[in-house]
């Protein structure tokens, strides 16, 4: 009889270990809330349904590297500031990233390479954004992550082809002041 490579080797420990079979990468879903003071919200829900790519933000502590007789020691330094990027659906009349435009426009107009006048704090120009992650055997929320104060510092371009047919996504990319875990018990209108 041969003997397994690893004695340790047992596949079913191993599926026992891996939860309910593992996350998902597709049982997830995105929202915004709030565009910034003065941009139409009518459009934001469409996020929820059109934005197919997006990832749980990394985090990120830089070192600072401190000397001590000839040897440098690193210690945590301050939190990165990191962007988030999600990949968006588009529909045939453009609402939601003319929205996100004119957010962008409002930020710093293209024209006149200003800021506009109400935009002065986060809590006017940002919005929230969540990322939740469902159970495949219920509807149970089992990660779930709120970014504050965020607001797109990208819209990308939409390619267009005449050989293909599929349909037309972009991409954004987020600024955010911080975000939070949030209990998959809890409800995030309550962070």
């Amino acid at each position: 009889m041969t003997k397994p490579a690893n004695p340790a080797f047992s596949p079913t420990t191993f599926l026992s270990k891996l939860g309910d079979g593992g996350a998902l990468q597709s049982l997830y879903s995105c929202s915004l809330t709030g565009m910034g003071d003065g941009v139409s919200t009518t459009n934001m829900g469409q996020a929820e349904f059109f934005c197919h790519t997006t990832s749980f933000p990394v985090s990120t502590i830089t070192a600072t590297a401190i000397a001590y007789m000839g040897r440098e020691i690193n210690i945590p330094g301050n939190r990165a500031a990191e962007t988030w990027s999600t990949t968006i659906y588009n529909d045939e009349g453009h609402t939601l990233r003319n929205d996100l435009i004119a957010w962008m426009n409002k930020l710093n107009d293209f024209e006149t390479n200003t800021r506009a006048a109400d935009y002065d704090d986060p809590s006017k120009y940002g919005g929230e954004m969540s990322v939740r992650q469902f159970s495949k055997s219920s509807t149970a929320i089992t990660n779930s992550v709120k970014f504050f104060n965020i607001w797109p510092s990208s819209v990308a371009e939409i390619s267009l082809d005449w050989a293909t047919s599929e349909i037309q996504d972009y991409e954004v990319t987020w600024e955010f002041s911080h975000w939070n875990l949030v209990s998959p018990s809890t409800d995030e209108n309550d962070e």
